[in-house]
């Protein structure tokens, strides 16, 4: 993801944040958790959530809100899982914008209620997402649920894919070579993709009120 790309968004991430009724930035907080990190288990009501390729794990959580409507956790289990938490305490508006960074081979497992989501090349991730758009990196298993919002997802050969959308769009773009489909859309639009029930790549999307666009043909599948 280019710097211009995370600007432009953290920029539209503000406005948008301070035209739901939020405050401007109160802090930020950065750490790394101690211990050893084998998955990610994170859940926030409201905020958009980043995550990137890492050498190590690194938490970057910024609050918008006033001082105690937010309540931040994060624990590292016997098993290596890292929770990390995010809720709003009290009536008045909030959000939590975090950025990961993490070694790619991490399983990731986000629930948002609220935010926009975005991912750079990642093994494993399953998403849960009430309302806001997906921006997806995957490059092996994806499981991702959007109930209102759009989705745009970057595959590998090799990767089993299933993206359900309640209400929304959803695009995704394919390396070169066969895959196999399973599409259910209002509308849907195949291009330059080969289909091959037995292939190594798996795509099942369910939109049974958008549109899914699949292309493919494209070399490696990145942004």
């Amino acid at each position: 993801m280019v710097d211009a790309e995370r600007g432009t968004r953290s920029t539209l991430l503000g406005l948008g944040i301070m035209a739901a009724g939020c405050a401007p930035v109160r802090y930020t907080e950065v750490f790394a958790p101690e211990g050893d990190v084998a998955r990610v288990v994170f859940e926030a009501e409201r905020g958009d959530v980043e995550v990137v390729p890492g050498k190590a794990v690194r938490v970057e959580r910024t609050v918008r809100g006033p001082e105690g409507a937010v309540s931040l956790e994060h624990s590292v289990g016997p098993d290596g899982t890292l929770v990390l938490s995010a809720r709003c305490t009290s009536v008045l508006p909030c959000a939590v914008d975090t950025r990961l960074a993490l070694p790619p081979q991490l399983p990731v497992w986000l629930t948002v209620g609220e935010g926009e989501v975005w991912t750079t090349d990642i093994d494993d991730l399953q998403l849960d997402l009430t309302l806001g758009d997906a921006d997806v990196e995957v490059r092996g298993r994806l499981v991702a649920t959007v109930g209102s919002g759009d989705v745009r997802a970057w595959l590998g050969p090799t990767s089993d894919a299933r993206i359900a959308v309640g209400r929304g769009d959803v695009e995704v773009v394919l390396p070169a070579g066969a895959y196999g489909l399973d599409l259910t859309a209002r509308t849907q639009d195949v291009e330059g993709v080969a289909t091959r029930a037995d292939a190594p790549g798996q795509l099942e999307v369910v939109a049974p009120s958008g549109r899914v666009h699949v292309r493919g043909g494209l070399g490696v599948a990145q942004r």
